[in-house]
């Protein structure tokens, strides 16, 4: 295997991932996976978890840039997929694990139409 697919299917695989992984840290941080108070070691692991992703998007970013077009449609969707993270479970007005369902539904919708058609025509690993 050469070593630029090995690095495609690194850079690939390290976006989508980094984008799970600030989606559900976020949702950790901001307590909608606990009922009541969270310990202090507890926000300090998915605030780890967030920096993780967040480290991942953008190693992977810059690389995404060297080669790929600005594109405004891109960015559109990563503001998307933003907002459907980390400000639409605060106010979609049903019950906190209805809103965190939907939330986190959306957003795993807007990372899958990101790779079909960004991530993976950058990305190839062939």
């Amino acid at each position: 295997m050469s070593n630029n697919i090995k690095k495609n299917k690194i850079m690939h695989s390290l976006k989508i991932i980094g984008s799970i992984l600030i989606m559900v840290g976020y949702g950790g941080y901001g307590g909608f996976y606990t009922k009541g108070n969270i310990n202090d070691f507890i926000q300090l692991w998915f605030g780890a978890v967030i920096l993780a992703g967040i480290i991942m998007i953008w190693i992977t970013s810059k690389d995404y840039y060297k080669e790929a077009e600005y594109d405004k449609k891109l960015t559109v969707l990563d503001l998307c997929m933003v907002f459907s993270a980390f400000i639409l479970p605060n106010i979609i007005p049903f019950s906190k694990s209805i809103s965190i369902l939907i939330s986190h539904i959306l957003t795993c919708v807007i990372i899958y139409i990101l790779n079909i058609n960004y991530w993976r025509i950058r990305w190839k690993n062939k």
